[in-house]
């Protein structure tokens, strides 16, 4: 199969517009550059190139484990079974475009919520299963209250402009731990209540939930859009 490009004018490359687009349809957000191409036969006429970050590397070796990271995120399975997942508290994922000032960053709520619910379909279902024992999953926010402050409030995503209530971490460390239950949507409520209690907020202030457990419809809808 072949494919033919058309150069257009360069006038008519509107990168700002296609980085909007991408950012707000985009999730989890991936990285991207923008290139431009002079068509040497057409003056004035080339082509955009985007070039996107693969959204996960290849899995690595790492200490007798398997590793899956990239710039963004990790999730660690390791020799004994456990598993470390982790995601920054940045605009490039768990505050995706929820930045308001440089010295703060907001969580993003369907962002916040996907993620743990992913998380756990995975662990509850597939790994706790194979594995015999009791076992616990924990929750640890690191440096969320300093210099830079995270912030989260309740209800859904503010629209724009970002107002309503919003509070502020109240440590920079905060780690907490509960027996794992076996349940994808009820460890992925308990998850993001250790989280909102960083905050001063109850779980229930989550909309993404219904009688203590993730909904998973009310995430999928979300997260479409």
């Amino acid at each position: 199969m072949v494919t033919a490009l058309t150069a257009f004018p360069e006038e008519h490359a509107k990168v700002q517009s296609c980085r909007d687009v991408i950012t707000e349809h985009d999730h989890p957000p991936v990285a991207t550059t923008f290139s431009w191409y002079d068509e040497p036969a057409e003056e004035g006429h080339g082509y955009l190139v985007i070039d996107v970050e693969p959204l996960l590397r290849a899995p690595k070796a790492h200490e007798g484990g398997l590793l899956l990271s990239d710039s963004r995120r990790a999730i660690w399975v390791r020799p004994d079974a456990s598993v470390i997942a982790a995601a920054v508290a940045t605009d490039s994922m768990l505050c995706h475009a929820m930045s308001q000032r440089a010295e703060s960053a907001r969580l993003n709520v369907i962002t916040l919520s996907e993620m743990n619910l992913e998380y756990f379909r995975w662990v509850d279902r597939f790994l706790l299963p194979s594995a015999e024992g009791r076992w616990e999953h924990r929750v640890t926010a690191d440096r969320f209250a300093g210099k830079e402050l995270c912030l989260l409030g309740p209800g859904h995503n503010p629209q724009f402009p970002m107002i309503g209530l919003q509070n502020q971490a109240s440590a920079g460390l905060w780690d907490r731990a509960w027996p794992a239950t076996g349940s994808p949507e009820t460890d992925a409520f308990k998850s993001p209540s250790r989280i909102y209690g960083l905050f001063g907020l109850a779980a229930s202030q989550n909309p993404y939930t219904t009688d203590a457990r993730a909904d998973t419809e009310k995430v999928r809808a979300a997260v479409q859009g």
